[in-house]
């Protein structure tokens, strides 16, 4: 089968890995930041699941980093003397090292630096994603916060983890094997990239080589971007927050490309939105104070007016407000039954006491807008759960919801959560974590905003063809909300509910509901369960040629495009 074959440990070393070294595989994550960013043509294997005859039907390889003992003759024979590109994690067999060219003296766990994109080429390739390939490496930090500890998650039996498992869940899982030229070496590699580590007084080490077909990282970067998709159970009295990982992905990105072109493929991956749309935005309504009917009309008639499409995310304190006589067929009328009712707005839950009311609060929400909520986001008053890591998309999750929030990471785009279970699997949750908001109010106090700091931000998310939230509370600063909305350039522009930008990344970029596999002769065959419309496929080629389909698909349908195809006007 064409396209390419990811190659990772099996499920005995990710446990073994947990139990005797106290960290979580991350590699298993990785598949999670291929299909963010649509890469769906990617097939999981473990070496033992793998025979010649299938590793050379792959146009090339990832290997990830893997235990010693998968590294047999044939494993190594295929890498280094096979006739597939090739890229691979360190650590890995003397032989490699020689046939690369460079040289390891050990290793440093979760590596704290920056990587440096040095290839003319890769930097092409990865700014072409909308971000410069390379940056920062590290696991990032907590400050503290003030929260009860009552309803600290430790407190509360049923969320069901321990403290030793939310320190393994938070430790580091990627590694850096040091490396140097080999002296005197006949052929030396081509150092694409370069790693500093921080408080190192030692020069740049090679961090990615290439030596004929053979590609190699002396970071383990899957792992590292597979963990910026989990966010650990906090410590008490913690807010993490961990830096953006966004050009190390496109780093990784420009790579996957590179071992498709050098095999001579295509390859293809789903644009983020459909045809005629280069990127979304959503007002998110963070409704922490009552307001009045009045007040309410008043924002909605305002995003009728800007176009503009709104998720309100609802205290359930809050539903007995002001009423006063309304039509609707009903006596009277509240903000929550106005916002329910308007067509470019909906209603999801923003948690109070998580694990412990929020079934209640749900309920209480539900039935004021007479249907089932699809997402949530933490309030966060210090007497509430407020967010506290995994707890909050696990509840999320078990509730079976569509959306949440993750606030822990800076992605530009929805993903799947993935979590660690208690013997150390990683698992990819089926809800969706929303991309860090871009808040608005500085303040409560007039004309205290953020606008500046948005409108700048918005154009880094046209950019990245991202989901921008615009985070504001619908008590405070109602017209310079609608200033900078109008503000924002409208060229490609999709404006959506959180719920429709969810329902359209399940269908577009959930692994589990879009199939896209290689076949024979450049063609790319397509399954969807949902169905889709008006999805965009792009197909790069081995000369770096973009081709693009607009394509539909009937739930359970599918359809063949043939790389070879004439782009259609999109």
């Amino acid at each position: 089968m064409p396209g390419m074959l990811l190659l990772h440990a099996d499920e005995g070393e990710a446990c073994a890995r947990w139990r005797k070294q106290g960290r979580a595989y991350w590699q298993d994550a990785f598949s999670l930041v291929l299909e963010k960013y649509g890469y769906l043509a990617v097939e999981q294997r473990t070496r033992r699941d793998v025979s010649q005859h299938q590793w050379e039907s792959y146009d090339c390889v990832l290997v990830c980093q893997l235990p010693a003992g998968d590294w047999d003759d044939d494993l190594i024979s295929w890498t280094k003397d096979g006739s597939r590109p090739v890229l691979l994690e360190a650590p890995f067999p003397p032989a490699l090292l020689a046939q690369l060219g460079v040289e390891a003296h050990g290793v440093s766990a979760g590596a704290d630096g920056t990587l440096r994109l040095l290839d003319t080429e890769l930097r092409d390739r990865s700014a072409a994603f909308g971000y410069p390939g390379g940056g920062h490496v590290a696991a990032g930090s907590g400050r503290p916060v003030a929260r009860l500890s009552e309803l600290d998650w430790r407190s509360i039996p049923a969320v069901g983890l321990t403290e030793t498992h939310a320190q393994r869940w938070k430790c580091p899982g990627w590694d850096l094997e040091r490396w140097s030229l080999t002296d005197g070496a006949t052929a030396k590699p081509e150092i694409l990239a370069d790693f500093t580590l921080h408080g190192d007084c030692a020069a740049p080490q090679p961090a990615v080589v290439r030596h004929g077909l053979m590609t190699a990282m002396a970071l383990s970067l899957t792992a590292f971007l597979g963990q910026g998709h989990t966010s650990h159970p906090s410590d008490p009295g913690e807010h993490f927050s961990s830096g953006r990982r966004t050009g190390v992905e496109t780093a990784v990105l420009a790579l996957v490309d590179d071992l498709h072109a050098r095999a001579g493929a295509s390859r293809a991956r789903v644009l983020p939105w459909p045809r005629g749309a280069t990127w979304a935005r959503s007002v998110r309504h963070d409704y922490d104070r009552q307001i009045t009917v009045d007040h309410a009309e008043k924002v909605l008639s305002l995003h009728d007016r800007e176009g503009s499409a709104a998720t309100w995310y609802w205290r359930s304190r809050h539903i007995e407000l002001e009423r006063r006589p309304g039509g609707r067929g009903r006596q009277l009328v509240s903000p929550i039954e106005l916002v329910a009712a308007h067509a470019r707005s909906e209603v999801a839950l923003h948690t109070e006491l998580l694990w412990i009311e929020a079934a209640r609060e749900r309920a209480l929400v539900e039935q004021a807008i007479g249907c089932e909520v699809a997402g949530s986001s933490a309030h966060g008053d210090p007497g509430c759960f407020r967010f506290q890591g995994a707890p909050n998309v696990l509840w999320a999750e078990r509730e079976g919801l569509l959306y949440t929030e993750m606030i822990e990471h800076a992605h530009f785009h929805p993903h799947r959560f993935a979590a660690v279970d208690a013997d150390g699997r990683v698992e990819a949750s089926r809800v969706l974590c929303l991309p860090h908001h871009e808040s608005l109010d500085r303040s409560s106090a007039p004309g205290d905003t953020n606008a500046h700091d948005v409108l700048e931000a918005a154009g880094r998310w046209q950019q990245m063809s991202g989901f921008l939230q615009v985070m504001n509370h619908p008590d405070i600063h109602t017209e310079e909300l609608f200033e900078v909305l109008r503000a924002m350039s409208s060229a490609g522009r999709l404006d959506l509910t959180s719920r429709e930008a969810a329902d359209w990344w399940r269908a577009s970029h959930d692994g589990t509901q879009l199939m896209l596999s290689a076949a024979a002769d450049e063609r790319f065959e397509i399954r969807s369960m949902p169905g889709v419309n008006q999805m965009v496929l792009e197909i790069r080629q081995a000369d770096g040629t973009i081709r693009t389909r607009v394509v539909d698909i009937e739930p359970g349908g599918s359809v063949a495009v043939s790389a070879r195809a004439v782009t259609p006007s999109i």
